[in-house]
């Protein structure tokens, strides 16, 4: 098992510095930042990692209400979807790590067939009565499926993964010949932490559950060692200025919704444009697919 506080799991290099005391959710966890590679990672792992997600440690005491959760992401379901739907269309499509299942729900209007998988019971459950197939485990795909699947998407997903090469590697085993992996992660060189050095929002993303945090460069290494050919890789801005702003002045998110009137789609493109131009745009999203010999 990977000790996060010894060697960088990236490229085994014991020099590494401190770049914030403490995360959300854990008061005596540290961030790390890899001298050599620049891989981000926390100084140590929730223990029970698995059974933190099954048991809803994400959403602490929360009572479920998938509704509102769905409503929360729809924007960002609608993105994913719009950004995928001429390569899932007729396709069969696994979403790891689906969450609420808003993307599956939209992605079921043109995929041939839509599985997800998904640790959180409650989660999984709530999915499944709505007649789309949701496993807990690779393993269980692995079991129940009978051919592989065309695309495999994984929206947010490979920063809670403590082992994120060993899983690409196992479900890189699900796809076809011609198949893809979309990822999406936040990035750890984010403008309001590279640039603006906002503590509020440092606070905020440096989380318990957040175990490694990529850069292009070292999501670029991950996918490498994990054996995927990567086809493309770029940024997006998903939150607007408006939110930057309420960042710096109160040390709050929601900013893009409580200063709505701050929002204008001309001046938010731009932003996002010179954002996303000197790498420091709050997400990453890589296309990859199996090495051709």
């Amino acid at each position: 098992m990977y000790n996060p506080g010894k060697v960088c799991y990236l490229c085994g290099s014991e020099n590494y510095k401190i770049i914030h005391n403490g995360v959300r959710g854990n008061a005596d966890i540290n961030v790390l930042k890899c001298c050599k590679c620049g891989l981000v990672r926390l100084s140590e792992f929730i223990s029970d990692i698995d059974g933190y997600y099954q048991n809803s440690g994400m959403r602490r005491n929360e009572e479920l209400d998938i509704n509102k959760i769905r409503i929360t992401a729809a924007q960002d379901d609608e993105r994913r979807f719009e950004y995928t739907r001429g390569m899932i269309s007729n396709k069969r499509l696994l979403d790891f790590g689906c969450g609420a299942g808003g993307y599956l729900l939209r992605a079921r209007q043109v995929s041939d067939q839509i599985y997800g998988i998904e640790l959180e019971e409650r989660m999984r459950n709530a999915i499944c009565n709505e007649g789309i197939k949701v496993y807990e485990s690779i393993d269980e795909v692995k079991q129940n499926l009978y051919s592989s699947v065309d695309v495999i998407s994984m929206w947010h997903v490979l920063e809670h993964l403590e082992d994120p090469v060993g899983v690409l590697g196992e479900i890189k085993g699900l796809l076809n010949a011609n198949g893809r992996i979309i990822i999406e992660v936040p990035n750890a060189d984010d403008a309001l932490i590279s640039l603006y050095d906002c503590k509020a929002f440092q606070d905020f993303t440096y989380w318990e559950a957040h175990l490694f945090l990529y850069s292009i460069e070292t999501l670029k290494e991950i996918i490498k060692k994990a054996g995927l050919q990567i086809y493309y890789i770029t940024q997006i801005q998903r939150y607007s200025l408006s939110n930057h702003l309420y960042w710096l002045t109160k040390g709050e998110p929601g900013g893009h919704n409580k200063w709505n009137m701050m929002n204008d789609k001309m001046l938010d493109k731009e932003y996002a444009n010179r954002l996303i131009s000197n790498g420091i745009a709050d997400t990453i999203i890589v296309e990859a697919g199996l090495q051709i010999n």
